[in-house]
């Protein structure tokens, strides 16, 4: 056995694979000095059979802070989505349109963030005397050190990657966050280009941030200007859903924080001036390309293993995407498990796969979860 096939299986046996349909999966966990973390992405896959043939639903989750928000989109989004869906065919229409498409799939998502958010504000008074008495570790407490479910929503968060597929195969994307997808087809000279349908939701991007201070007129300090930006100092992200303190008035989050048992920063507290600051709005997209094969969908995790050895720009990862679904085709082998290993370097030398499994790179390598689905 080549030294190469050995890397590949040492890979294959560390990460989880599944094909579900048509869809390959991967899930690699985050390492560190051989210690393995809990997973917070996410993932799902289903079909549906509606009245005008059958759409697919893909998804990615890439939670952070803990796991009861990404838990609780899980749960939630693919059966509002459906339920959308069979309610717009319903209407009479054979086909809906992208425009019905965006406002539904966008809609969705933001009435998640809207759930997260009222659930806990029905814990806590609303009449500032009542407020001030309020024994805020009692009531979002289940028991002391036991945050209630409902108060972990709001303090951790997750990204969302959400496709739909018609039954033209006409790919429609709907993105919180930045995790990514990559629509893969083969070009007129026969080589691999791909379709970026990501939308880098960081406060790193310069459209992301200046909507954040546009938003926010005489608060250049809501984007931290030193380091890595972050927003109020804290949020590397622009959009998530979760993460609700963000997005509300001081008092409210010095109610959280003594429900966590824990303050918020002072520094923090004093950026927060006009709430909100973190979006839940989604970006959407829609396509479809005569020659496309493969939509790849990802966490973040994927472009931070890219990079560790490789060009990481959206056109030379679509372009990996599509060459090793191929090449983990014709071998016929999980197509995101053959994505994950070419994207650690695959057979060239010096790849990183074994001090990746083994916890040993210099760095956090975050959690990876790629879905290819075959078009």
């Amino acid at each position: 056995m080549s030294e190469a096939m050995d890397l590949y299986t040492h890979l294959i046996q560390a990460a989880t694979l599944q094909r579900i349909g048509n869809v390959d999966i991967v899930a690699f966990d985050r390492r560190d000095n051989h210690k393995r973390f809990p997973s917070e992405d996410r993932y799902y896959t289903e079909d549906w059979k509606l009245l005008n043939g059958i759409w697919k639903l893909a998804i990615v989750l890439d939670g952070h802070g803990g796991t009861a928000t990404v838990d609780f989109v899980l749960e939630r989004l693919p059966s509002m989505l459906k339920l959308a869906l069979e309610s717009a065919l319903q209407k009479g229409s054979a086909t809906v349109d992208d425009a019905t498409l965006t406002n539904m799939m966008s809609k969705t998502l933001i009435d998640i963030e809207e759930e997260i958010k009222n659930d806990l504000l029905s814990l806590i008074p609303t009449d500032p005397d009542a407020l001030a008495k309020f024994d805020a570790a009692a009531a979002l407490q289940d028991s002391p050190g036991n945050l209630n479910v409902k108060l972990k929503r709001v303090l951790s968060g997750t990204t969302a990657m959400v496709a739909l597929i018609d039954p033209d195969k006409r790919v429609h994307i709907a993105s919180v966050g930045d995790c990514d997808a990559f629509l893969c087809f083969l070009a007129e000279d026969g080589s691999w280009d791909s379709r970026h349908m990501g939308f880098a939701h960081r406060c790193t991007n310069s459209a992301e941030k200046a909507r954040i201070l546009a938003e926010h007129p005489g608060e250049p300090d809501c984007i931290s200007s030193w380091g890595v930006p972050r927003l109020l100092g804290l949020h590397t992200l622009s959009r998530a859903i979760g993460n609700t303190y963000f997005n509300l008035p001081v008092n409210v989050i010095q109610v959280i924080g003594a429900g966590r048992g824990e303050d918020f920063e002072q520094s923090f507290l004093d950026l927060v001036k006009t709430p909100p600051y973190l979006s839940n709005v989604p970006e959407v997209a829609h396509d479809h390309i005569d020659t496309q094969k493969f939509l790849v969908l990802a966490s973040d995790g994927l472009e931070t293993v890219v990079r560790r050895k490789l060009p990481s720009d959206p056109v030379s990862i679509g372009k990996l995407c599509g060459a090793a679904a191929t090449k983990g085709q014709t071998a016929g082998r999980n197509l995101a498990g053959e994505i994950l290993f070419e994207a650690m370097g695959g057979d060239s030398e010096g790849n990183i796969v074994v001090p990746a499994i083994e916890g040993k790179l210099k760095g956090r390598l975050d959690d990876a979860t790629i879905l290819v689905i075959s078009l």
